[in-house]
């Protein structure tokens, strides 16, 4: 029976992420396919795993992040690897158990959640599906020369791949033209936004951060992060307009940009919980998007889902994603980042946020769910 075909889902990304887009998104189509699912994993720090009702989580008390949880310091590492020798203790393997259900062959469909290739040699005649998050590796190399294992792997498993699922029609454009795959091979499936309603019992950002434009994830080269605050530096000082950061503390390189612009008491750093960031959504004069490539673009839903203002490059898939629903910009222009933000800032963007609604309902869960669903029943007769 087609309804009881079975997907088997690997460890990678709940093994790598304890929060990040790649695993949410397993984590989404996993928790809405669960009768069809197969998720071998015991213990994980990823948090859509732990607060999920359909996966029990064992305490692996030698792990890492249970070793001298509350201390940092030099050296750590290597103690831990230390005290795991003298007491020979083998770390619970979410591969090891992957591994054995791979040899079972107990499954209709494998898909693993990265690009690591360990299963090739036990999968038999099994087919394989492999979901492509973007082709960022191998259309900036140089951002990317510690990446050349991942990007000779993802290779090797585009081309073996029964099926190839991709999030957005740029992200297929791309693998097809990079290493020249059939149209009919790939289905786009697009994500949904997973962003929390919001709370009356949580945070007023706005009396916490005054008006200020949202920044969230992380700030590597391509994210673009550095040439935006530059772009709008002499803006948000004159007009005392803040901008607050979620993703990893500030460096102290980055702070001692952020004083060489002038703006180190208008910037600010806040990891938000997945209760609060609805909120900090919410309450942002607007959220910028600068980055020059992205797959899919998870946080232009969740700006649409709060009601705020979207600001983004006009590059890669964000015009498909967003539509007309945001004010773009070229990014590598600091003159069109400058005029998009002043003018989401000064206009009433009251037709731009009831178009970001009308959006949302093109990117649901429900419905990526119900397409990843057709994919497996067809890859499975």
């Amino acid at each position: 029976m087609i309804d009881n075909i079975k997907i088997l889902f690997d460890h990678q990304i709940f093994d790598s992420q304890k929060v990040g887009g790649i695993s949410r998104y397993h984590f989404e189509i996993i928790s809405r396919l669960k009768k069809n699912s197969i998720l071998p994993v015991k213990v994980s720090q990823n948090e859509y795993l732990k607060n999920a009702g359909f996966i029990t989580l064992e305490n692996d008390k030698y792990s890492f992040e249970n070793f001298l949880p509350n201390l940092r310091f030099k050296g750590k590492g290597r103690l831990f690897n230390i005290r795991n020798k003298v007491f020979r203790k083998k770390p619970i393997s979410n591969k090891d158990e992957v591994i054995r259900m791979l040899k079972e062959q107990n499954f209709d469909i494998f898909h693993p959640t990265y690009y690591d290739t360990y299963f090739l040699e036990y999968l038999g005649k099994k087919p394989f599906i492999i979901t492509i998050h973007d082709m960022i590796y191998e259309k900036y190399p140089e951002l990317f020369f510690n990446f050349q294992k991942t990007i000779e792997n993802k290779k090797e498993l585009i081309k073996k791949a029964s099926h190839i699922i991709a999030i957005s029609q740029n992200t297929k454009s791309d693998i097809m033209q990079l290493y020249n795959i059939e149209e009919s091979k790939i289905s786009v499936i697009y994500h949904g936004s997973s962003l929390k309603e919001k709370s009356d019992s949580l945070k007023n950002f706005k009396e916490i951060f005054g008006t200020y434009i949202l920044y969230t994830g992380s700030r590597t080269i391509y994210k673009n992060f550095y040439f935006m605050i530059n772009a709008i530096s002499d803006y948000i000082r004159i007009n005392n307009i803040n901008m607050v950061c979620t993703g990893g503390a500030f460096s102290n390189e980055e702070t001692e940009i952020f004083s060489e612009l002038g703006i180190q008491g208008q910037i600010f750093h806040f990891f938000a919980t997945e209760n609060e960031l609805y909120n900090l959504y919410h309450d942002a004069a607007a959220f910028i998007f600068p980055s020059y490539y992205e797959g899919f673009g998870i946080p232009i839903l969740e700006s649409f889902e709060a009601g705020c203002p979207l600001v983004c490059s006009n590059t890669s898939c964000f015009p498909e994603i967003a539509q007309d629903a945001a004010y773009y910009f070229n990014p590598k222009s600091k003159q069109e980042i400058l005029q998009a933000i002043d003018k989401a800032l000064t206009s009433t963007s009251t037709c731009k946020i009831s178009k970001g609604f009308q959006i949302l309902n093109q990117f649901t869960w429900e419905e990526s769910a119900k397409k990843h669903f057709e994919v497996y029943t067809k890859i499975s007769i």
